[in-house]
């Protein structure tokens, strides 16, 4: 990217993603910080980030794929089963049809990444459950991406059919990995190098009411998006940013300024945030919420926050737990 006003979308992943690839090294001892490094990826996901450059985590996955494992998208996805499978659980409490469970699924994926059309579709009297990456099968990587999504979408299948559910057919558009797809899928029948992925839905009867899902990866939306999740690490500077977008800090800040964004602003607005959710809501020392804000240097961050709020942190977090104090008496 040496433009970013030549880029049609930002393609953006939740951290979830990132959370499950990292879990999974861990578990068999994979060093896998310096290579997140390498990727721009963050290795404090902990943290309050919430998405990350989507060819970053494609780059990240695609570099295990070569050192550890042919296989490491279907073992992730494997992995990850429990934690969806949790989550989808919480989010059909109540749905007792297919038709209903469907249209909740094409509202939590957007919330996952921003770059996936989902859509349901009758094929020779068959429905099925389809999605498509914008981005071309052979990236490296993307076959890996491709079978964890199979995974989620799964195990979201499970969530409402029961944990002894398998999907009858596959569809996938990558090439690989056919003795391992078996492996995993064993009662499945799996058709490769189709034009998109999809999962064979049962007892579903019509497609009508639930629409297709495209998300746009809309470039204003995904930059702002990046910068208030990477804002509070303490080394966030424009130039670090540029790295992350693939392009020259000028390029970047011609763009913002095309936006009518200003990347001081947003990376401000984000400390500020943060730093006021964290005096008000936790009892965490200053020095501490100091470094989660993004600064290493307390001092620097009493200045940044008395702008702020005309307050020093510490006289702030009294006035607030006065303001509480009163709060609760009248409620009493």
């Amino acid at each position: 990217m040496s433009s970013p006003s030549a880029m049609n979308e930002l393609q953006l992943s939740s951290t979830t993603h990132l959370t499950h690839v990292i879990e999974y090294c861990n578990e068999l001892g994979i060093q896998w910080e310096e290579i997140a490094e390498q990727c721009f990826l963050p290795v404090d996901i902990e943290n309050n980030r919430e998405w990350v450059r989507s060819d970053n985590l494609l780059q990240f996955v695609a570099i295990l794929e070569r050192r550890v494992n042919r296989n490491i998208g279907l073992d992730i996805g494997r992995r990850a089963t429990s934690s969806f499978q949790t989550f989808f659980r919480q989010n059909l409490v109540g749905i007792t049809s297919i038709e209903e469970a469907l249209k909740t699924l094409l509202k939590i994926m957007p919330k996952m990444n921003n770059h996936l059309s989902i859509w349901l579709e009758q094929i020779e009297g068959e429905y099925w459950l389809c999605h498509r990456k914008s981005r071309n099968p052979s990236s490296p990587g993307y076959a890996q991406i491709e079978w964890y999504n199979i995974f989620l979408f799964c195990t979201f299948l499970r969530a409402f059919y029961g944990h002894t559910w398998s999907p009858r057919k596959i569809k996938v558009m990558s090439i690989y990995h056919a003795d391992a797809a078996y492996k995993y899928f064993p009662r499945s029948n799996i058709d490769f190098e189709c034009d998109f992925s999809a999962i064979k839905v049962d007892d579903l009867t019509t497609t009508e009411g639930i629409h297709r899902v495209t998300t746009s990866g809309d470039i204003k939306q995904g930059i702002t998006k990046l910068v208030t999740s990477y804002a509070t690490l303490p080394w966030f500077t424009i130039e670090w940013f540029a790295k992350i977008m693939c392009t020259t800090p000028r390029t970047l800040q011609r763009y913002l300024r095309s936006q009518n964004l200003s990347f001081k602003q947003l990376k401000e607005q984000t400390r500020k945030e943060c730093a006021i959710d964290l005096i008000t809501n936790t009892s965490m020392p200053i020095h501490d919420i100091a470094w989660r804000s993004g600064y290493n240097d307390l001092s620097n961050f009493n200045r940044a926050f008395k702008a702020w709020t005309g307050e020093s942190p510490s006289s702030f977090r009294a006035t607030s737990k006065d303001s509480k104090a009163i709060l609760d008496s009248l409620r009493c």
